[in-house]
């Protein structure tokens, strides 16, 4: 992750004049905040137009942030920006090394709008969220996508599944901010083609030429059996 990804109608530097204190950095609110939206748009069930739901955010990632998060999401709750989740349901309630405290945006989100992370806070975001190298560099000028014919599916079928989200895929590709991020727990990476709608897929261009899709199902027997057979497995 690069960029935050923060609703346009919330105004973080009136937020930060209400505190008097020195503590609150508007950087460390525009984390919290992008960290929401971040796993919001990256739902699969989730669309920023209809279903704003409660996402856990992580304590020990957050104090790689800053060490005074709780007070920063403090004000953005005073402030009516996020909400936590309060349920008796001990599946989705916070308990301590089990389950995050979940929180959502209380605002409308509307449009979504880019600011690039300021590098301090990138030096200090945990190296497991970084996208290895030889799956960035994949992500170029040559990666390309049709804006007039994504348009046109994404108006055809956009009413019915969300358009936001679609389009936010479509011009992070067209402007190639990929924004790339690995879970930290499934160590999957996300970009705007994992997200992109399968209707939109066919219209992705590599250097000008089609990309295909390969499904491999039950191969994890297989890929392990090669890992075995190959004699630099045993050297490591």
């Amino acid at each position: 992750m690069n960029e935050f990804i923060l609703p346009e109608n919330i105004d973080f530097d009136k937020i930060l004049k209400k505190s008097q204190s020195k503590r609150i950095k508007i950087d460390v609110l525009k984390f919290i905040v992008s960290s929401i939206l971040w796993q919001v748009n990256y739902n699969k069930n989730g669309y920023w137009e209809s279903d704003n739901e409660f996402v856990p955010l992580s304590a020990t990632i957050l104090k790689h942030i800053s060490y005074d998060y709780k007070c920063h999401i403090e004000l953005l709750i005073t402030s009516g920006v996020i909400e936590p989740l309060r349920s008796s349901n001990e599946k989705i309630s916070y308990q301590i090394g089990k389950a995050c405290k979940r929180y959502r945006v209380a605002l409308s989100i509307g449009r979504p709008k880019y600011e690039k992370i300021p590098q301090n806070i990138l030096n200090k975001m945990p190296e497991i969220w970084k996208a290895p190298e030889f799956l960035n560099k994949w992500f170029n000028e040559l990666l390309t996508i049709d804006r007039g014919a994504a348009e046109l599916v994404i108006e055809k079928i956009g009413k019915k599944e969300g358009s936001w989200r679609m389009f936010d895929s479509v011009n992070r590709i067209i402007s190639g901010n990929y924004n790339l991020i690995r879970d930290a727990k499934g160590r999957r990476v996300y970009s705007p083609l994992t997200n992109l709608k399968r209707e939109l897929r066919p219209l992705l261009r590599y250097n000008g030429k089609k990309l295909v899709e390969l499904d491999l199902k039950s191969s994890q027997p297989f890929l392990i059996a090669t890992l075995f057979l190959n004699k630099l497995f045993y050297k490591v």
